[in-house]
């Protein structure tokens, strides 16, 4: 079976915990004897000029690419992942190609990706006037932003009828699944995802050295939940002083957290195995949260809003916490009560590192995602 798997999140500029699934898709499918093609394009200056002024969801020249790699290739099926348009799926509807989409953030429903209002809090979806009131708020060139607006609304309902197209789509949680149903999106199906449990193994922590407190979310504005972390550090530190707070991503500020700026993704597990609770306190509608399971394979509680697929994650009480979302109090006062009491860390760590592996190990994922794949070919 021949398998061509494309997306703009293949290629290695691409950062996060979207690539790291589709890679280790790639690098699994080898050992399930299938054949696998992988194409990755990159957004030209043209590309993005296109895409402004068209009212489609369509780039003539990459579709002609797809088109013209579906004849050179003839895969028996087209896994895609995010790719800035439908493009991919025009074309394997003209050359009779079936093709599984696999969404993984909110680009379907929102121009920015993220279903996230600065200032505003989480966005319900696609409406004309708070899409313009949004991208106001963001654009450089306000007085342009009702026609972004407007032409982001047209491509947004020309998007679902392109996707539906798909024999299926994968989306990674329940809550994600049941949002995109709301506006039209069909033949939806979740499959958790996984990570490779082996490579990461928990680290005892040492009662003799700084409890570390660690963030991975200092980037991506304020969906991202940055500035609750430092306030919780505030609240945190005044009664504990064994205590050290680390932010991952670009923050480097005030000197109560420490700004360790990007990490490798060794780099991050070797962070998250050394920590003593991993804080995850992000305001947007979290579609999964990929390092949450690296935190729990390390053997770490996890105290997290309760946002999106995290609740899909985190179990309340036994793997960690999960907070009303932007209550800082109760955030501090989960963290809090975290520190007071290893034990019960301890015990929450390593109920967290069963929990990944049973449910979001890699094996699980790639077999559930291959049986689609062989499944939709037969259909």
């Amino acid at each position: 079976m021949k398998v061509l798997i494309t997306g703009a999140v293949l290629d290695p500029k691409w950062k996060g915990g979207e690539p790291l699934i589709a890679n280790s898709l790639v690098e699994e499918f080898k050992k399930y004897n299938f054949e696998v093609v992988v194409y990755s394009r990159f957004r030209l200056l043209r590309d993005r000029i296109h895409d402004f002024f068209s009212l489609n969801d369509i780039n003539p020249k990459i579709y002609r690419q797809y088109r013209s790699i579906l004849k050179t290739h003839r895969p028996s099926i087209v896994l895609s992942f995010y790719d800035y348009d439908c493009s991919i799926c025009l074309a394997c509807r003209k050359e009779k190609v079936p093709l599984v989409v696999s969404i993984n953030i909110w680009w379907p429903i929102c121009p920015i990706l993220s279903l996230y209002v600065d200032g505003r809090g989480p966005c319900k979806g696609p409406r004309v006037l708070s899409c313009i009131r949004h991208i106001a708020k963001i654009s450089r060139k306000k007085a342009i932003s009702p026609l972004i607006s407007i032409f982001s609304y047209i491509k947004f309902l020309k998007r679902m009828d392109l996707l539906n197209s798909a024999k299926k789509i994968i989306v990674p949680s329940y809550y994600m699944k049941n949002k995109l149903s709301l506006f039209g999106l069909k033949n939806l199906s979740v499959i958790y995802y996984g990570i490779d449990v082996d490579k990461i193994k928990p680290i005892k922590w040492q009662n003799d050295s700084a409890k570390l407190i660690v963030t991975p979310t200092a980037y991506g504005g304020e969906r991202k939940g940055f500035n609750h972390f430092l306030a919780l550090a505030r609240k945190v530190k005044s009664d504990f002083n064994n205590v050290s707070f680390l932010a991952v991503g670009g923050y480097s500020g005030e000197s109560l957290v420490k700004g360790l700026g990007w990490l490798s993704r060794e780099e991050l597990i070797d962070l998250l195995q050394k920590s003593y609770i991993v804080v995850i306190p992000v305001l947007w509608e979290e579609p999964f949260g990929i390092v949450a399971l690296e935190a729990m394979a390390a053997g770490k509680p996890v105290v997290a809003y309760n946002s999106g697929g995290l609740s899909e994650i985190i179990v309340d009480g036994l793997t960690g916490f999960l907070v009303p979302r932007g209550n800082i109090d109760e955030l501090a006062s989960a963290v809090k009560y975290l520190l007071k009491n290893e034990e019960v860390a301890i015990k929450m760590g390593m109920e967290g590192r069963k929990r990944v592996e049973e449910l979001f190990n890699l094996n699980r994922m790639v077999e559930q995602y291959a049986y689609e794949l062989r499944r939709n070919i037969e259909d």
